[in-house]
């Protein structure tokens, strides 16, 4: 990452450059995200389902915090709702909503903007009773520290590198896949 100051304003650069063939040339585009590629008739239907909140609760209630688990488990159930055929509300949209509102949470969860306390999911993978999940993968931390471009730094655990079958069965794991291993749950919750 490079930077030139133009006027007083600093511009950055990625280093890398792409010339077209009109001879123009510009920064490249690698790590930048790919926003043409978002079909924006599904951003539009997601949006519908921001606007009914707004009116229902208040524009910006959701951003003032939820459990990570609310968000799972009602996702969960708007998808379960569409997969059976219900088509009573708009189910699909509600699942992205609430994907989005995981996503949102968890990233100033681990900025330190909302309470660490509302990462509430266990980790089902670990025998270590009592355990929660880090909340996103190690791509999704790389990809976040890419868009602040330095302006927040958010650590990579070190738990989430690497993480295989092999090394979870390696801290005492006998079970098959998709059991759920003794002790991943807070005590009192059902499995």
């Amino acid at each position: 990452m490079s930077s030139t100051i133009v006027e007083g304003t600093t511009i950055k650069s990625s280093g890398q450059e792409e010339t077209f063939a009109t001879g123009s040339v510009r920064d490249k585009q690698k790590g930048k995200g790919a926003f043409e590629l978002v079909p924006m008739f599904v951003v539009w239907m997601v949006g519908r389902v921001y606007e009914e909140g707004a009116i229902r609760y208040s524009p910006r209630n959701w951003e003032k915090g939820q459990p990570l688990s609310q968000y799972i488990k009602s996702a969960q159930n708007h998808l379960s709702k569409h997969m059976m055929g219900l088509r009573d509300e708009p189910h699909l949209s509600m699942a992205i909503w609430n994907l989005m509102g995981y996503a949102f949470t968890a990233v100033l969860i681990k900025l330190g903007r909302r309470p660490a306390s509302l990462s509430d999911m266990p980790d089902q993978l670990h025998c270590v009773p009592d355990t929660l999940a880090e909340p996103l993968s190690n791509m999704e931390y790389e990809s976040l520290n890419t868009y602040f471009q330095g302006a927040f730094k958010i650590p990579i655990p070190e738990t989430n590198r690497n993480l295989s079958l092999d090394k979870i069965k390696a801290q005492g794991w006998q079970g098959q896949v998709g059991q759920v291993p003794v002790g991943s749950l807070p005590p009192g919750q059902a499995r």
